[in-house]
Order: structure tokens, then sequence, then C-alpha cells
């Protein structure tokens, strides 16, 4: 079976990473090479790094799928360097080496709704079947939706009107397509919550700043992207690696397998950033949230989900949560000014298709022999993030999150309005279910 020329070398392999090519699927082992036509697959925990035979990089985050289509590079020729990367779902960083640099023109990286081109860059990429998020570090890229003047089958960047670049200088932080959009929307800082980096952090080493990236053949330390020294390319002659085996040439023998437990599931949380009476305390939005990802902020309430390990969601099928832990309030405003008084819930019920990524939940909030209920359904994103549509089927606002293994746990944070003038309802809750 001819061999297939390499893209690069595995430098750290955390957890499950799978590599798929012609030959079948197989663990991707640290120091192996990975060829062109190989799929890379990391699990909940697993992470890759792949430094390219160009000095480039790529980090492959959890429950991410990445093919190295095409990767064609020699150093005495590196104007024709050729470079093509699906990004089939999850969350990647590239950092473009000498080849991609001298021949943007050949690279793209494809997500399920768009094509991606490079000026010169570091950047991060989110993508699922109808969505793509892209945020940069150094240098530019432009982004371009699938349709008559841009192909999946192309190469290089795609141009023309619906084209929008993005560049590290700009105010704005990330651009976003989504299926059924018509040009990629440029996002400013207020959704700095949707950028790749904050749905799938990078791992310890991997170099947040984008400064520096895990020196080879472990996880401890950093270098300079030109720094790390994969095996080097013969003029050419480009290396092959022979499909099924990801190893190097016989009489080098592969370093053994870099593994750490994953870290725990992420779990959501509230905290209240305003008083609701005498003698009660609140925090800062600094102090609840920390580093922790936001989630919201309805007063008196603040909700955020703390970076555990990335969250993995059923494809299908409903299930009925139960309220675990809340606090609530009847809230009434008059020319004295706001009293909270507090509030039992009664009857709640939330409920999540997964299969259609759809919420639905309602329930009574109770104080002072008045009952007053919320109702609200809405999407579940990608990330487990969820709010209500602005339709008569929600009569309030909710803002939460999944989190928990597989899953299993929720929490959100309400106001609801009331058919009495002045008051108004607040409430932060915690919901599990059955494994």
């Amino acid at each position: 079976m001819p061999g297939r020329p390499v893209a690069g070398e595995a430098v750290v392999v955390v957890g499950t990473v799978t590599a798929t090519d012609s030959a079948g699927a197989r663990a991707l082992a640290n120091g192996a090479r990975v060829a062109e036509g190989t799929t890379l697959e990391t699990a909940s925990g697993g992470h890759v790094y792949l430094v390219t035979v160009d000095k480039g990089f790529i980090s492959v985050r959890p429950n991410s799928s990445v093919t190295i289509e095409r990767y064609r590079y020699d150093p005495a020729q590196p104007t024709r360097t050729e470079i093509k990367i699906l990004l089939n779902r999850g969350v990647v960083r590239a950092i473009s080496g000498t080849g991609a640099q001298a021949a943007k023109e050949n690279y793209r990286m494809n997500t399920p709704v768009v094509a991606l081109g490079i000026r010169g860059t570091d950047f991060s990429v989110f993508a699922d079947a109808a969505t793509t998020r892209a945020e940069v570090r150094r240098g530019g890229i432009v982004l371009t939706p699938f349709g008559a003047d841009c192909s999946p089958g192309g190469s290089g960047p795609c141009e023309g009107p619906l084209a929008t670049q993005l560049s590290s200088g700009d105010r704005n932080v990330l651009l976003q397509f989504r299926r059924g959009d018509i040009k990629p929307a440029a996002l400013d800082e207020s959704f700095s919550y949707l950028r790749p980096d904050r749905m799938e952090p990078p791992r310890r080493g991997e170099g947040p700043s984008g400064d520096a990236v895990p020196a080879s053949g472990g996880s401890q330390g950093s270098v300079a992207p030109t720094e790390l020294n994969p095996s080097q390319i013969v003029p050419g002659n480009p290396q092959t690696i022979q499909p099924g085996t990801g190893a190097p040439p016989a009489g080098q023998p592969s370093p053994p397998v870099t593994t750490t437990p994953p870290p725990p599931a992420a779990s959501v949380y509230w905290g209240r950033w305003e008083a609701v009476g005498n003698g009660t305390s609140a925090k800062s939005l600094d102090e609840i949230w920390g580093a922790n990802e936001h989630i919201g902020f309805l007063a008196p309430f603040a909700m955020g989900r703390t970076n555990g390990e990335n969250l993995v969601m059923p494809v299908s099928g409903r299930f009925d949560f139960t309220l675990t832990q809340y606090e609530a309030y009847v809230k009434t405003v008059s020319g004295a000014g706001a009293t909270y008084a507090q509030a039992t819930l009664v009857d709640p019920k939330l409920s999540i298709d997964f299969g259609t990524r759809q919420f639905n939940t309602q329930l009574d909030v109770v104080a002072g022999g008045q009952s007053y209920n919320l109702h609200a359904s809405g999407k579940v994103e990608a990330d487990g993030r969820f709010a209500n549509d602005q339709t008569w089927q929600s009569n309030g606002t909710v803002q939460g999150a999944l989190g928990g293994e597989n899953a299993t746990k929720a929490g959100f944070i309400f106001q609801g309005s009331t058919d009495k003038p002045g008051v108004s309802t607040a409430g932060a809750t915690s919901w599990s279910r059955p494994r």
C-alpha cells in the first residue's frame, strides 16, 4: 500500500484520542506521526497537540474531530505548500507554520458550513453541524459561507461579497456563522462567552496567552512554535507513513503515551449580587464569577459555570429534571423602594428534549398567600447554555446552563412578571436527572 505524506507529529496526547485512516481506527500514541487522510478524534477530556512538518501547531481539544485532508510542504519550495484541514466538529486551535505563511492562498480549513482562510495567523475555531465561530490571537482570518461562489471541494480561501475578515486588532472578538445566515457576523466583547476558547478552554501548557505551545514530548513547560523540532523533511523526498501504523521508522521506538485524568465535570452555581432585605449580604459579580464562565445575571442573582470537563449532551431523548435547590423571592416596588418576600416554589417542572435541543419549564412562586406562575421555553445551545424564546410561550426571563457528567445537572435564574403593578418574581434554581 503506498505511503502518504506526513503532516506532523503528535507531541502531546492526553486521554482518549483516536486516529482513523483507510486502514481503520487505532489509539493515537504520543510521538506518533500523523499522515494525510487521517482523522483525529478526541473523547471527553482528550487533547492532542500536533506539530506540523512546517513547524506549525494544531491543538485538537476535547470532543472534537479533525481530518488532515491534505498537507504538502517542501522546505525548499515553501510557496508551493498545500494545506486543507476539515474541522468536522468541536474546537481546534491552529498556529500557521512556515509553509502556511508562505502560501496563504493554498491554505483552507473547512467546517460543515464555511471555508476559513488565513492572513498569517494564530486562531481558534468552534464548529458543529450548523454553526461556526472563530477568534484570532495574531494575524487575521477570512470566513466565507459555502454557496455558489465557495465550494467545500475547493482549496484556499474563498473571496467575494460574503467573505468576512477578522484581525487580532479589531474591536470585534469573533466571527459567527449559522446555517441560514447570509454572511458571517462580527460579534463584539458582549458575546465573548461564545468564543471557542471559552467553550473549550485550552489545557494548561498550551499557552492560553497565545504566545507559547507545549514542548515536544511532554506536557510540562512551553516553547515558542518555531522552537519545536519535529522530524525534518528532506527536500524533494517527502516522508511517508504506512496507513494504519502511525509509527516512526524501525529502530526509533515511540515514547510512552502521556495520560492524565480528565478534570471534574463542570457545575452550575449561583450567587446574589443584590441584597434582598435588612441583614442580607451580597457579592460583586467578579466575586461570584471569578475565572468561571458567565451564564447570566438577573437581579438579584448571577449564575456561573465552573471550567470543568467539556459538557457531553445526549443526542436524543426527552428528560425530566427534578428541582434540588432554590432561592426565590417576590419583589414589590413602591414609593418607599423595593422589598423582597421570600417565596416557595410549588410544582416545579423542567424538561429538556436533547433531540430538538429545546427546554420547557414552569413553576409557581408562592409568597404571602399569593401564587404567581412562571413558564418559559427556548433553545439549548451546543455548549449547554439555554434561554427563553421571546414568544407567548414565555412570560418571564430565564438564563441557565447544563452541567455535570452527561448533562445530568442544570441550573437557571429567572425573573417573572405578574398582573399586579410593581410586583415581580425572581429566583435561582438547581436541578438534576438520573444518569
